[in-house]
């Protein structure tokens, strides 16, 4: 069976909700953006990006999570922007250098993909919204929701290692300081509960899980500590080396992550916490028997994400490089 379709419009509906006890209330606001942007200036759009994330996947399944990843990294940093795929100069260190984006991948399959447009539509489509129809797209070709996304982003200018440093979650984060790091972008208790559901696929670099491994953290399930500490050796700290985030099935966006988590085999810290803080677990539990649910509610969470300090009109430009400001 597909997986359902859900849609925005230049209307957006946002959801405020109580997420442990899902009463919902509907806010409507204006949206400057459009899930029908390009319709006549570059109709291609997602033609393109569709064929080229599936020549990607095609050689390596987990760049998926890597793709996905990218718009999560953007938007908590200047907005979504694009800005953290800008280049560090000579004089500017940008948010690549910040030790929580140490680990991003998938820029070349952006970089692809910006090329490819930029031959049927050049100057046409911005950086930005590259990144956030390739974020659900890889949701979708995983077999996850298919999510419609607003578009209208531009560029911005400027890209930040103290901006990333001080505004990008990490791993060995609790559930009081994630969700201090989640409101300051807008974002609910029950937003980080979803929104870390991406983690269902995709990979982790072995220095963002050694810390729990040497002493070997009590909530982690044993046997998945013996499979971490055999390919992450904690006395080396190999930092090149990755485990998939989602031990079950990682090529696939599905629910398992929260089940995971239920049995303590949550890759990250940050993870794991999630299903030990009375403030967390009843969501945990609910999305884990629920794929359903889950779908609808990354959805909603997702955009809102997408949402965040968008940029649009002569707030920022169309670059013609994703990694390059344009000379003015």
């Amino acid at each position: 069976m597909a997986p359902p379709t859900f849609s925005w419009h230049i209307l957006l509906t946002l959801l405020a909700v109580s997420w442990l006890n899902q009463t919902v209330i509907a806010i409507s606001i204006v949206s400057p953006l459009n899930v029908t942007y390009y319709a006549t200036s570059c109709p291609q759009v997602h033609e393109v990006v569709r064929e080229r994330l599936a020549v990607a996947f095609k050689e390596d399944r987990t760049v998926a999570g890597s793709v996905a990843r990218l718009l999560f990294h953007d938007c908590f940093v200047e907005g979504c922007d694009a800005s953290v795929l800008l280049n560090s100069t000579a004089s500017i260190s940008g948010e690549k250098d910040a030790f929580q984006s140490m680990t991003l991948a998938g820029f070349d399959v952006i970089d692809d993909i910006k090329a490819h447009i930029e031959t049927v539509c050049p100057s046409t489509v911005s950086c930005a919204d590259i990144v956030a129809l390739a974020s659900t797209e890889s949701i979708f070709q995983s077999g996850g929701p298919n999510i419609s996304m607003p578009l209208g982003r531009v560029d911005g200018r400027v890209s930040s290692k103290a901006a990333a440093l001080a505004a990008m979650p990490n791993v060995t984060m609790n559930v009081t300081v994630l969700n201090a790091s989640f409101a300051a972008v807008g974002l609910t208790l029950g937003d980080m509960v979803i929104l870390s559901g991406a983690h269902t696929f995709g990979k982790a670099h072995c220095s963002n899980v050694v810390d729990r491994l040497l002493p070997v953290d009590p909530t982690l399930d044993p046997a998945l500590a013996q499979n971490l500490t055999q390919q992450c050796n904690p006395r080396v700290n190999d930092p090149t080396i990755t485990v998939p985030l989602d031990v079950a099935t990682n090529a696939t966006f599905d629910n398992q992550y929260y089940k995971n988590l239920l049995q303590g085999r949550g890759v990250l810290a940050s993870d794991e916490v999630l299903a030990h803080d009375n403030r967390t677990v009843k969501l945990v539990q609910r999305m884990a028997t629920n794929e359903r649910a889950f779908f609808k509610n990354f959805s909603h969470a997702w955009v809102r994400m997408s949402m965040i300090g968008v940029k649009t009109g002569q707030e920022g430009e169309i670059r013609r490089n994703c990694g390059v400001v344009n000379r003015r």
